[in-house]
């Protein structure tokens, strides 16, 4: 059996309330890994890159109703 199916059986046996606090704890996880890869990112410069990238198509796109 690997981790994750274990992880995966243990979290099958997780109260509501457990089971809810460990979804807030692996969203928190996520946004953090999110935070700091823009971190990197702008650092590295790869934010500037693509914001000239998209500058000149910005107000192009066109709306339509669906």
């Amino acid at each position: 059996m690997t981790r994750v199916e274990t992880i995966e059986l243990e979290v099958q046996s997780l109260s509501q309330e457990e089971f809810e606090e460990l979804r807030e704890w692996i969203l928190k996880k996520d946004w953090q890994k999110w935070d700091q890869q823009i971190e990197e990112d702008a650092a590295a410069g790869s934010l500037i890159r693509s914001w000239r990238r998209l500058l000149p198509h910005i107000g192009l796109a066109k709306s339509r109703e669906i």
